[in-house]
């Protein structure tokens, strides 16, 4: 792509800037949360579309105001204006990784988890596909399970095992074999530190 420019998009909640960039600049985009609530942007989020600039052109300013695109521009310190002519066509520009000072929109940082499942999934993939595969992983993260006693906590469904009118049935004990006991109490232990049991 050549020089682009980026056009935010509507309803992010925060400020954020316009910006232009040069041919093969990652697209760092600026935000201003403006209110006093917390504002949260997700990973893999559509935050601007990225237009092809055809060419950049510097329009002198004359003193008081001047109507651009119907855009009144007043008390203009500089004595130029930059207009940007676009092209229509556009690329999205998702939001890939939420720094304090910075934004990179490169493919994201993945928790431990998921990153073996991303290496393991693209060596198939061409880039674009790796992007569009890193999109789900970052956005319903807390979807796989972190471990093997990572069970979630879903409780919208409640099941219930169907055993008809049939009466509960007693079984005797059963010794567990001594080469087994230790490797069973162990198993037994990080199922209660993990809530389990």
């Amino acid at each position: 792509m050549n020089d682009y420019y980026v056009e935010p998009c509507q309803g992010l909640n925060v400020v954020v800037t316009r910006v232009v960039r040069a041919a093969g600049e990652k697209p760092l985009i600026c935000f201003v949360n403006s209110s006093d609530n917390i504002q949260t942007l997700k990973c893999g989020k559509l935050i601007g579309i990225a237009h092809e600039t055809l060419e950049i052109i510097d329009i002198p300013l004359v003193s008081g105001a001047i109507s651009l695109n119907s855009l009144a521009t007043s008390n203009v310190e500089s004595s130029k204006l930059n207009v940007v002519n676009t092209s229509l066509r556009g690329r999205e520009i998702n939001c890939a990784s939420i720094n304090v000072n910075n934004i990179d929109c490169g493919l994201p940082s993945f928790s431990e988890h998921l990153k073996e499942v991303f290496q393991l999934s693209k060596e198939k993939l061409t880039d674009c596909q790796s992007i569009k595969l890193s999109r789900p992983l970052t956005e319903y993260a807390d979807v796989f399970a972190e471990s093997e006693y990572d069970l979630g906590n879903f409780t919208s469904i409640e099941h219930t095992i169907d055993t008809d009118d049939a009466k509960p049935i007693k079984q005797r004990m059963r010794r567990t074999q001594t080469c087994f006991v230790n490797e069973e109490e162990a198993h037994l232990n990080k199922m209660l530190d993990a809530g389990v049991i």
